[in-house]
């Protein structure tokens, strides 16, 4: 680990926003239809499969570990943490109950996703390194939301051949 501020986190920080900058810029460049008008899937609603690929490149987001699956706070000696992070999130969890069809909008999925982020700030500080990396991840999470083109409004449906899977098994954080 690089400390916030020294000349590796720096170059880091440049090189994965000149990645991201050039990763839109192909990706603009494509020819492929254009996402759905903001509200065109709110009635027939937005299928979970739709989502998916939104949610898998948080999971692959080279700083997304930590937040990939449920805290162990016993393991990690963090007794305090249920105190202080009321309503624990984590991306397998999201990624469950996306499958499992307990989000009725993509706003309910966005809150869930952002909730990840934030109890990570708020339970290790804004300018801790893991705070740092939320900030980032959110971030992320916006502009992947901004250029799906879905509305928040628009439900979600459940795909009708993919069978839920199993809950998450919790693992020690890194």
């Amino acid at each position: 680990y690089n400390p916030v501020g020294s000349v590796v986190h720096e170059a880091a920080r440049a090189l994965e926003k000149a990645f991201d900058d050039r990763l839109e810029a192909l990706v603009g460049s494509c020819d492929r239809p254009a996402p759905p008008a903001p509200d065109s899937d709110a009635a027939d609603g937005v299928p979970a499969s739709k989502l998916r690929p939104l949610l898998r490149s948080l999971q692959s987001h080279a700083r997304s570990k930590p937040f990939r699956v449920p805290v162990d706070y016993v393991a990690l000696n963090l007794p305090h943490y249920p105190t202080i992070i009321t309503q624990p999130m984590d991306l397998a969890t999201v990624s469950s109950n996306l499958e499992r069809g307990r989000y009725g909008t993509v706003a309910d999925l966005r809150r869930d996703i952002d909730l990840i982020w934030q109890n990570a700030i708020d339970f290790n500080g804004p300018t801790s390194w893991i705070g740092a990396d939320a900030s980032t991840l959110r971030e992320h999470t916006k502009r992947k939301f901004s250029q799906s083109g879905f509305a928040d409004t628009a439900a979600i449906a459940l795909d009708a051949a993919a069978p839920p899977p199993a809950a998450p098994a919790r693992k020690r954080a890194p």
